[in-house]
């Protein structure tokens, strides 16, 4: 569409440019701009942007792992699971029912970690349990760890390994042909939006060309973790699954240096999207480890990720078997809580932006707004209640990520409290509301039983036959009139 719409653009500017007398003042305005030329600063910019042919995600010797799919999932769902893995031609020698015994656990206070297996993609692994054929081509394993905490909390990772040639898609794109464009934000000539014009210079372009071949990429990791789901019967939505972009960087220290050492770029031929020169304030400081980056705003959201983790080592220092671009990353390790975390935030996020209409809007619906607020208040509890497991669990975690962990923790529950607070008080009003309806409908109900029972004796009395032979025999009649002798005897009496 951008394209289609760059086209369009350029047209109508060089068409109003050639017959100004044809067209809007806006429009001969834009023509004129366009015609004027460009200043000598600008012409500066756009020489350097013009010698750029490269372009990478990160600066250098920076390789994609893998991507962390981190959700919660209950007892049924995890049989599902166990049922699968144990059907599978491999697993008498890669599983077994060792495995299924956190899942069949009716234990609700202790808390245990289960490693059921490898996963390949579209070819065996002697290793693996089973193998699975999909259409993405980048996925080549899937590592399935699973935690249970107390109160029947389960969490289950999926690790994607990418195959080598991932590296590819985010490191030395050739960007040469990426050029500078302007569009409408409209293409309707009667909208206000079509008297405004985007420019888009060189840097952005390039720079959204190697964001949109990290989205692929992470697609198609999506594509294989929901394919797994599916296969084991597990209904998860892609905002149920909280994700990181896992990196290994060859080098020491972090990946952010410090701006005032480092040069802007190291070649004038070739950028980056994530520059070293940035600095860690665009980091969350899980720990004092100088070797980890984890990356928890803009840029995920830019690839769809919730985070980024680099983790930087030097190779040659480091026997082959403990490098990080080798190792199996499980549930509990390195940001795995910190994981888990931001699942349940998502959820508290889906439960306030659920309930948000009760206290932004004017909707007059007592019934509807109590029962948003219930449903809210229910599924805080559960919010709650992880908050709990996690912190009894973080045994699990490395000692280094506990401080961040439960400073997150606390943060998150003074969340949940307040908004709980908020939602007892609105629903105190709309509990007042309803029993002020009950109140207001029980009186109109009284009123129309009154009438009712007035009309009742009326239409009794229309079927009295007041002739004088048959008064006597009529039992309406007859009870009227001993009723009004027995009544004039008494007050007689009285008198």
């Amino acid at each position: 569409m951008s394209v289609f719409k760059a086209k369009v653009t350029s047209w109508i500017i060089k068409f109003s440019s050639r017959f100004p007398y044809l067209v809007s003042a806006r429009l001969r305005f834009f023509a004129k701009s366009e015609s004027a030329g460009e200043s000598k600063l600008l012409g500066e910019i756009y020489s350097k942007e013009d010698l750029i042919v490269r372009a990478s995600l990160f600066e250098g010797d920076v390789s994609w792992k893998g991507v962390s799919f981190v959700t919660s999932v209950n007892k049924s769902e995890l049989s599902k699971i166990h049922k699968w893995m144990k059907s599978q031609s491999r697993s008498p020698g890669n599983y077994s029912d060792s495995h299924g015994e956190g899942i069949g656990s009716t234990n609700l206070i202790g808390a245990g970690l289960n490693n059921l297996g490898i996963i390949s993609f579209n070819k065996p692994n002697m290793f693996a349990v089973g193998s699975v054929s999909i259409r993405a081509e980048l996925p080549s394993s899937c590592y399935v760890t699973l935690l249970r905490l107390k109160n029947g909390v389960y969490y289950i990772s999926l690790y994607i390994y990418f195959d080598k040639k991932v590296k590819g898609r985010i490191a030395n794109l050739d960007v040469s042909n990426a050029s500078r464009y302007k569009i409408f934000q409209s293409l309707n000539p009667f909208s206000p939006r079509f008297s405004i014009v985007e420019h888009h210079d060189r840097i952005s372009v390039i720079e959204e060309t190697v964001l949109a071949s990290a989205r692929e990429v992470v697609t198609e990791a999506t594509q294989a973790a929901c394919a797994l789901l599916q296969l084991w019967g597990v209904k998860k939505s892609r905002e149920e699954l909280a994700t990181v972009a896992d990196f290994f960087r060859d080098g020491e220290g972090s990946y952010f240096s410090d701006p005032s050492l480092d040069g802007l770029e190291n070649s004038e031929s070739e950028t980056s999207v994530v520059k070293p020169w940035q600095g860690r304030s665009m980091c969350w400081t899980l720990s004092k480890d100088a070797s980890e980056d984890y990356i928890g705003d803009y840029i995920p959201e830019k690839i769809g990720v919730d985070a980024i983790f680099i983790k930087s080592q030097v190779s040659s220092l480091i026997d082959r078997n403990d490098r990080y671009m080798n190792s199996l990353t499980g549930v509990t390790h390195h940001y795995g809580f910190i994981v888990m975390l931001q699942e349940i935030y998502a959820r508290f996020e889906r439960c306030m932006h659920k309930v948000s209409p009760v206290f932004l809007s004017c909707n007059k619906d007592t019934e509807r707004n109590l029962n948003m607020l219930l449903e809210a208040s229910l599924e805080l509890n559960t919010i709650e209640e992880r908050l709990t497991a996690v912190e009894d669990g973080l045994h699990w975690s490395e000692g280094k990520y506990l401080n961040f962990t439960r400073n997150r923790i606390a943060g998150m529950r003074s969340h949940v409290v307040n908004l709980r607070a908020d939602i007892e008080r609105r629903r105190g009003l709309s509990d007042g509301q309803v029993q002020m309806k009950n109140l207001i409908w029980m009186r109109r109900y009284s009123i129309m039983v009154f009438v009712l029972v007035i009309v009742q004796i009326a239409l009794s009395l229309l079927n009295v036959n007041w002739a004088e032979n048959a008064r006597n025999n009529n039992p309406i009649y007859m009870n009227l009139f001993n009723l009004a002798k027995q009544t004039w005897d008494f007050l007689l009496g009285l008198l």
